[in-house]
């Protein structure tokens, strides 16, 4: 009986231990799981609901109705876990009377746990609508110089950004005294001005894959008129630099302000031009001679004046440049022979009806819309341009992320809230 009594007392401290450690790893192990499940949906849920507003917005403006953005703010959530555990046991005896005394043949032990947990996800999604007076000037207003620069340094497809981001570019030569426009504006009643700026992209693309194509920023001081500093000490050019200036002298002990400017552009290597002309010998789609709109260059200092869009047109012209591009090959067979290859489709693709689905990628996302399927979508591998439409569609939200607001400043009376 004292046998038993210790094995009953070991089963129960041994039950209990068990119950309590599954409690504390039910409670505290489901966190981290948790955690990267949750992370991993709302990601892709975020980037699902992100392609389709933009591919949403496209298919909009391509039937010429208006675009309207709602913005993504935090997610909150809360998560609740809950857990038990128990334990049961029992011990049976058998006896067998074999002569005197009574002899234990048997002692049967027996247990038994149950576990269990449960966790409750709460989600709350911030939505609000982007309008208003501050939104509209950050649409209305042309892209900053800066972002297509620094789009193109960290390697974008120069012929990417131009027909995305650029209205135009002037090429000035002031000893010849002659200006000439590339204008990126496709239209039936003007290809050739579409074509000539098509040629300009592709020949910048070659420039680009010999690295002949730079990036050049000069800096200068410009005075900014103030009184003269005397007896300068260090907190005045600290305060000074604080306000994006430098003190200069500019005469003997006397400093005056200065504001530091810097002004970046394209700029060809020595080699360029060589290159060029050996493009224009082996292939007549590259000749720029006779390309652009010629006019008088008076005044002028001889470089490149680049015009850019603001972002609302450059979701305008995404949108209905295949329909036009497709309508200018249809009208003239040999448009698109006379462009550089890289150069022979629009801008970006969103509508595939007429391709055959076994020729193209699993659209990257699609959606019906004014009874019409749209999709972005490419060509399947073995194609030139195989990455061609979701390059652009990726470019289209980063430079919509630059328009959009910051979801920590979003007043609180705008937001909508999904529970």
């Amino acid at each position: 009986m004292l046998n038993s009594k210790i094995m009953g007392t070991i089963y129960n401290a041994t039950a209990c231990l068990a119950g309590l450690g599954a409690v504390a790893l039910l409670s505290g192990g489901c966190a981290g799981p948790a955690l990267r499940t949750s992370f991993n949906d709302y990601a892709g849920v975020y980037a699902d609901v992100s392609n389709r507003q933009m591919l949403l917005n496209l298919a909009r403006l391509s039937n010429s109705h208006p675009s309207y953005f709602l913005q993504m703010g935090g997610i909150n959530t809360t998560h609740q876990f809950t857990a038990s555990a128990g334990a049961n046991g029992g011990m049976a005896r058998n006896e067998s009377f074999v002569g005197t005394p009574v002899l234990p043949i048997l002692d049967a032990l027996s247990f038994g746990t149950n576990l269990g947990g449960s966790r409750n996800e709460q989600p709350t999604f911030n939505f609000t609508p982007l309008a208003g007076g501050t939104f509209a000037q950050a649409v209305l207003v042309p892209i900053t110089p800066n972002v297509l620069f620094t789009l193109y340094e960290q390697g974008y497809r120069v012929d990417h950004l131009f027909r995305t981001i650029v209205q135009s570019i002037e090429l000035i030569d002031a000893s010849a005294g002659t200006s000439r426009m590339f204008v990126n504006s496709p239209d039936l009643e003007t290809p050739k001005n579409f074509s000539d700026f098509l040629t300009l992209c592709g020949v910048a693309r070659e420039l680009q894959k010999r690295n002949l194509l730079l990036i050049d920023t000069q800096t200068s001081l410009s005075p900014v008129p103030s009184p003269l500093f005397e007896n300068l000490e260090l907190e005045d050019a600290l305060k000074a630099g604080a306000q994006g200036m430098v003190l200069k002298e500019v005469a003997p002990g006397k400093y005056g302000l200065n504001q530091l400017t810097s002004t970046t552009a394209f700029k060809l290597d020595p080699m360029a031009q060589a290159v060029m002309r050996e493009l224009e010998a082996n292939d007549k789609t590259f000749r720029l001679e006779s390309s652009g709109i010629i006019s008088s260059a008076e005044g002028k200092r001889s470089g490149m004046v680049i015009r850019l869009r603001p972002f609302i047109s450059i979701l305008q012209a995404a949108a209905t440049e295949a329909a036009i591009f497709d309508a200018i090959v249809a009208a003239d067979p040999e448009f698109l022979s006379n462009l550089p290859e890289t150069q022979r489709q629009p801008i970006l693709r969103i509508q595939w009806d007429d391709i055959d689905p076994a020729e193209r990628l699993t659209p990257l996302t699609e959606l019906e819309y004014a009874g019409r399927r749209y999709m972005i979508s490419d060509f399947a591998p073995g194609h030139p341009q195989r990455s061609y439409n979701r390059n652009v569609f990726m470019l289209l939200n980063f430079l919509f992320s630059q328009v959009a607001m910051d979801p920590s400043k979003i007043p609180v009376q705008q937001l909508i809230q999904l529970k």
